[in-house]
């Protein structure tokens, strides 16, 4: 995500680890469609249902960059890694701000 970070100028001044017992409003949302439920219905239930939601579903360069954020994708040989990076780079410069 640092080539999205470095096209809008958004700088990271910390991050922290948190475990999952902490970090259960992500898992949530994260699992939400996995559960049948909307975002929603699960920004509801953790305590944020009067927070808008932003619907990346219809950003093809967005919903892109997503998919090669999933955990567990790997690459096998140095030419799978580039051509996850050439697919991460061109959504990265697709992505438009409105």
């Amino acid at each position: 995500m640092s080539t999205v970070c470095v096209k809008f100028g958004i700088e990271i001044n910390e991050s922290e680890f948190l475990a999952g017992v902490l970090n259960w409003k992500a898992d949530d949302l994260s699992r939400c469609l996995q559960k049948g439920k909307s975002v929603r219905e699960v920004m509801i239930e953790i305590g944020y249902g009067d927070k808008p939601i932003l619907d990346l579903s219809e950003d093809t360069a967005a919903m892109r960059l997503l998919a090669a954020c999933q955990p567990g994708l790997g690459v096998g040989s140095e030419a799978e890694f580039i051509e996850m990076w050439n697919e991460i780079r061109n959504a990265s410069n697709e992505l438009r701000v409105n």
